[in-house]
């Protein structure tokens, strides 16, 4: 294939050509046009046995013209050399499940101080709303979270008093049953208090950004 210098040439405005030398341009342009669709069909056909080398097997040799570099060498090295006889090795995806500890969280707690908080009904309020008997209290509600006080840990222990009444279990076909409110945790389930997590946040601007309040 002939190589033709692409690098363009100093022109002149057109007027300044003779008819002669506007023909002798037209037929040079021509011949680089000619010369580059060669080169690209070339390229194509490089770029198809590539990939037929890659993705099928194939016995046939790829022949280059005098000028060009062989550009497949390029393609998939491993695989030239790979014995297509082994077979893939197989993989086996194994799941580990780890079963939670019951009472770590109470012994991790427990040489803490701690501080309970109890949540009632005040004496008024201790009244059955179906027969105004007096309530008494079913069972408690405990949740346990952990306070910061600059570099100091306690546990503040929230109790929550559930109410019922013994005469409508007695006498009634239903029976009301009372809860206390308390303030919810900031992530349910965790034993992170707001002065905790507000003490992770402020850590780790310190740590990243080098924020010091």
């Amino acid at each position: 294939m002939k190589t033709t210098n692409l690098t363009p040439k100093p022109s002149k405005p057109l007027t300044e050509y003779t008819k002669e030398e506007l023909v002798n341009e037209c037929l040079t342009l021509q011949e680089k046009v000619k010369d580059l669709a060669q080169k690209q069909e070339w390229l194509i056909e490089q770029i198809r046995l590539a990939n037929q080398k890659k993705f099928g097997s194939s016995s046939e040799k790829t022949e280059y013209p005098d000028g060009y570099e062989q550009i497949c060498l390029a393609f998939n090295e491993a695989e030239k050399f790979a014995d297509s006889k082994v077979k893939e090795p197989e993989f086996e995806e194994v799941t580990i499940k780890r079963k939670k500890t019951k009472g770590k969280r109470e012994a991790d707690l427990a040489g803490l101080e701690t501080e309970t908080i109890e949540y009632t009904l005040p004496i008024e309020g201790q009244v059955c709303p179906n027969c105004e008997q007096t309530l008494h209290v079913m069972s408690k509600e405990v949740r346990k979270e952990l306070v910061v006080i600059p570099r100091h840990l306690k546990v503040v222990e929230h109790v929550s008093y559930i109410y019922a009444c013994r005469n409508c279990e007695k006498n009634d076909i239903t029976t009301p049953i009372i809860k206390v409110a308390a303030p919810k945790p900031v992530i349910k389930g965790s034993v992170a208090s707001p002065s905790l997590v507000a003490l992770v946040m402020e850590n780790k601007c310190e740590k990243h950004w080098g924020y010091v309040a």
